[in-house]
């Protein structure tokens, strides 16, 4: 059996799935109880990620795992330490 979401902005359909209307609500510590249903309810879920897929394809990725406190997370992009906070 397959399991269907809601299709939108992933915020929206992050705040679906904690049953609350208000984005602040996604601010969770990691061992909040709405973390730990957001977690489970994103499992394995496949998004459609904006960027540089070429013509007639979509660049898709399965969300494996939630971090807390992921606006502080830093990655490398273009050999550059960033926050999803930062701008490109």
């Amino acid at each position: 059996m397959t399991a269907m979401y809601k299709s939108g902005p992933l915020r929206e359909v992050a705040m679906h799935g904690i049953g609350d209307r208000d984005a602040w609500a996604l601010e969770l510590s990691e061992g909040h109880a709405n973390f730990r249903k957001l977690k489970s309810f994103l499992k394995d879920v496949r998004v459609e990620v904006p960027g540089d897929a070429p013509v007639g394809k979509k660049k898709v990725k399965k969300i494996t795992g939630l971090v807390p406190a992921a606006g502080h997370y830093v990655f490398e992009c273009d050999g550059h330490p960033k926050t999803v906070k930062q701008p490109r």
